[in-house]
């Protein structure tokens, strides 16, 4: 096996990752591109060249409403969105919330935003040659947003599948089913 090593290190900017890189004509989402690294990634794209949408809770100015807690506010993002997408930086997170929140479809607060709707975001956008999200709930490929289980397992839907079973995964791993896909 070959180590791979690059000449980045844990203090290197995105502005130097991307520094001679022309980006010009692409077009870049960046979720949390308001604040902190995400502003610092917003930039350096700009810079680079690059369109940048940027994706937040609470927009200001051109950024886009996105709450990636909330699975809807993902299918609505996405059934908005025009045109091309070259990349997505999945930035936003949250963390250290003082006592257990949940999302509008029952996930805990920090898993939803910061996994689950990063996860959902891509895999709605992927495939640009489709529709994204067809506007009836129950047509083909119309996604179906599963609910966690509350039971053992923290309410990650884990139950016995029967007697003298393990414990294991009540529903897909992937929240998102895309029919046919």
């Amino acid at each position: 096996m070959t180590l791979i090593t690059t000449p980045y290190g844990p203090k290197t900017t995105a502005s130097e990752i991307l520094a001679g890189v022309d980006l010009s004509g692409r077009r870049y989402l960046v979720t949390g591109g308001a604040s902190g690294i995400g502003l610092a990634t917003t930039e350096a794209l700009r810079a680079a060249g690059a369109e940048v949408v940027v994706a937040t809770r609470n927009p200001s100015g051109g950024d886009r409403r996105l709450d990636l807690a909330d699975l809807g506010s993902v299918a609505t993002f996405v059934a908005g969105w025009s045109g091309p997408l070259d990349g997505v930086v999945a930035n936003a997170g949250i963390m250290a919330l003082p006592g257990l929140q949940r999302s509008p479809q029952g996930w805990e607060l920090q898993l939803a935003t910061n996994f689950l709707g990063h996860f959902a975001l891509i895999a709605l956008a992927g495939g640009r040659d489709r529709p994204l999200l067809p506007r009836q709930p129950g047509s083909p490929g119309h996604p179906r947003w599963s609910r966690p289980a509350r039971g053992r397992g923290g309410g990650l839907g884990r139950r016995s599948a029967g007697r003298g079973s393990p414990v294991g995964p009540r529903h897909r791993a992937g929240l998102v089913t895309l029919s046919g896909h």
